[in-house]
């Protein structure tokens, strides 16, 4: 890729991957409850898959199966429902008195194959990838460095832009230091996780 267009990528990542969204929203919540250290092996779950998926679509395969629409509705209602279980063991934090067992169930969902899950039945992650792709990779004799280039600004930058927004949430636990605050955090954090569950599925 020239320098020209490797810019032009980052001013095209810039708004979409920063601005508050479904992945976005997910990983400050999940870092306000377990702290950035705990959301790691979820984000690397995810950008494993986002690399994996990523390089797929600029090679061209795999467009014509996200095209029919019983996967498209299947990949969202499975998107879908494991969101709104990491809001339902976000509210059970919030209304049990000991959390331990909340928290091993969490920390199970929210791990690697957790945070790959996430990725791999979210519909708009698929779009957007394919939308990059049109406008970023030159076809011809360096189209496969190109789709390489790609996949791993994109990859990376995303990374990044998700660890800082978990890393916002988790400090957010600082300020929610008493019982009490916490419950209520939990329970704003699971209405997020409720409200990102629908926007995937009605969107």
């Amino acid at each position: 890729m020239t320098l020209e267009l490797i810019i032009a990528l980052f001013i095209f990542l810039t708004p979409l991957v920063n601005s508050p969204g479904p992945g976005n929203s997910f990983y400050m919540a999940l870092g306000a409850s377990k702290g950035f250290a705990g959301t790691l092996p979820s984000l690397i779950g995810y950008h494993v898959a986002t690399f994996i998926v990523t390089l797929i679509i600029g090679f061209g395969v795999g467009m014509a199966f996200l095209s029919n629409p019983i996967i498209s509705k299947a990949l969202q209602i499975f998107g879908s429902v494991y969101v709104a279980w990491i809001g339902v063991l976000f509210l059970r934090e919030a209304l049990s008195n000991d959390s331990s067992g909340v928290e091993e169930s969490e920390s199970r969902s929210a791990g690697f194959f957790g945070g790959a899950f996430l990725l791999l039945t979210n519909p708009k992650a698929y779009y957007v990838i394919a939308a990059m792709c049109t406008q970023f990779i030159v076809p011809g004799a360096e189209k496969n460095s190109n789709v390489l280039v790609l996949t791993s600004i994109f990859t990376l930058y995303n990374f990044v832009a998700f660890g800082v927004w978990s890393f916002l949430g988790s400090q957010l636990t600082k300020i929610f230091l008493d019982k009490n605050s916490r419950k209520w955090f939990y329970l704003v954090s699971s209405a997020c996780m409720f409200g990102v569950a629908a926007w995937i599925l009605f969107r």
